[in-house]
């Protein structure tokens, strides 16, 4: 450019003059241009300080012109003096119009001189913010992150878990869904039996067997374990509790009827251990349940027959004491014996009828003979029909007739036959509670032993130091966003 104006100068002065203000207008267009696309968010302090360095380069441009010399810059070449003399006076008739004190003149190299500067503050502005986002993303971000990491390998405890599974079945044959006796005496109760042995095994019963027998509580207060899986050595019982649950997990598969459970300790062999253990205690409590129901069913058996043993006394001392009014031993005997009496007394009534028909036909009424054999026909008679009387119960003189003493007794003898039935039953269902409470119903059947890991599960450190990462960063991006928000509705 210096040398392009530095060659229409050397011609004439007023097509120089004309050239020079073509061509700042053409560098003030430009710079126009050029200003409009600076970014309006700029340093006030790099624009004053470009504004002074602006006014001091104009004043010793305007020094320079006013005394015929070239620009000490070196930016652009001065016009002729000639041409000077008639601009710089401001007299009428010249080239250029008279230049203004208050008027600041502008050069491309001043303008690229100021844009560089705008844009070396942008970078360093940038750099700056980038720098203090780099310190964020470590402070809050990478130095947490790294810490979680320091942990997970440096710290932490390696904890073993030792899985089993066993199952609850009945003795013949079915499994826990299947129900069994034991289901019959609890009326479908041995359905939950599983879940029962679930509950138990995280009961604090199940705690107080593993502390009192195996040590669990001192297990998890050694000191060599993390401060996240060691448990206080002043610790309550409660405390331990809830420590004991994070430990144990226990599921049921209600379609297998299979006990899953997992344990957690601090060595392989601890934890195989403390299954075992559980294992056992979980077994004594299926007996328990199952001896409970038994006893229940023995003792029900064994009130049921001294009942129908007491009601079956009842009854035949009831009969006898009947038997003993009545002055009968059997009713049928004293039934046969009345009956073949009066069959006699009806055979000597036919043969007095007989001799006293005879006699009629021979003698006259008032006979003696006649008279006489009439009477004991008569009297014979008469005994034959009280024999009857006796027998069949019509008679009035009897207190009670043989048919009323036998349906008495065939009352006796059918509520002493209905007792022995029931005493029967009863002997049969004690016998059979016997036989039961004697056998085992339910037992716990173990499908899996419990495993000794051969490397530790917990901590699983990629997976958590991932989630530490992913958790921390977007602790900061949340954070972050909500004082850009705060920031920005605070500036409105």
């Amino acid at each position: 450019m210096r040398e392009s104006e530095a060659s229409v100068s050397s011609g004439d002065p007023a097509k120089d003059a004309s050239s020079a203000g073509e061509g700042m207008a053409e560098a003030g267009a430009r710079a126009a241009d050029t200003a409009a696309m600076i970014p309006a968010s700029v340093d006030e302090d790099a624009v004053e300080k470009h504004r002074a360095a602006k006014q001091a380069r104009i004043r010793k441009k305007r020094r320079a012109m006013r005394e015929g010399s070239e620009d000490p810059d070196g930016d652009e070449p001065q016009l002729p003096a000639k041409v000077r003399g008639k601009g710089g006076g401001g007299k009428k008739g010249s080239a250029l119009p008279a230049l203004r004190p208050d008027i600041k003149p502008d050069t491309p190299a001043l303008r690229a001189e100021r844009v560089e500067a705008i844009r070396r503050d942008l970078v360093k502005r940038r750099r700056r913010k980038g720098g203090t986002m780099l310190l964020k993303l470590w402070a809050f971000v990478l130095a947490p992150t790294l810490i979680v990491g320091y942990f997970l390998w440096w710290v932490a405890s390696d904890m073993y878990e030792s899985e089993s599974k066993f199952m609850v079945e009945s003795a013949d044959g079915g499994g826990s869904p299947a129900g069994g006796l034991l289901s019959s005496f609890l009326g479908g109760g041995g359905i939950n039996d599983p879940v029962a042995v679930q509950t138990y095994i995280v009961s604090r019963d199940v705690l107080r067997l593993l502390d009192q027998e195996h040590g669990w509580i001192a297990h998890f207060q050694a000191p060599d374990l993390d401060i996240i899986n060691r448990l206080d050595p002043t610790a309550t019982f409660e405390e331990a509790y809830a420590h004991y649950q994070k430990m144990v997990s226990v599921s049921y598969d209600p379609t297998e009827g299979i006990i899953e459970m997992a344990l957690v300790a601090s060595d392989p062999e601890s934890a195989r251990r403390f299954s075992s253990a559980i294992i056992g205690y979980a077994e004594t409590k299926v007996d328990e349940l199952s001896d409970r129901v038994r006893n229940d069913a023995m003792q029900d058996a064994d009130r049921n027959l001294a009942d129908s043993e007491a009601a079956l006394k009842r009854a035949q001392l009831a009969e006898a004491e009947m038997r003993k009014q009545q002055e009968i031993f059997s009713i049928e005997s004293e039934v046969a014996t009345a009956m073949s009496i009066i069959a006699g007394m009806e055979t000597e009534l036919e043969a007095l009828s007989a001799r006293l028909t005879n006699l009629r036909r021979v003698t006259s009424e008032s006979d003696p003979r006649v008279e006489r054999i009439r009477n004991q026909v008569e009297t014979l008679a008469a005994r034959i029909e009280q024999r009857r009387s006796a027998v069949a119960g019509a008679s009035t003189q009897a207190t009670t007739s043989l048919a009323d003493a036998s349906a008495e007794l065939t009352r006796a003898q059918i509520d002493v036959q209905a007792a022995m039935a029931i005493f029967t039953s009863a002997l049969q269902a004690r016998e059979l509670a016997r036989a039961n409470t004697a056998r085992q119903h339910r037992y716990l059947s173990v499908v899996s032993t419990p495993s000794v890991p051969d490397e530790s599960n917990y901590p699983k450190k990629p997976q958590l130091l991932a989630l530490a990462f992913i958790c921390f960063l977007g602790f900061y991006i949340i954070f972050s966003l909500t004082v850009s928000l705060i920031r920005e509705q605070a500036s409105i």
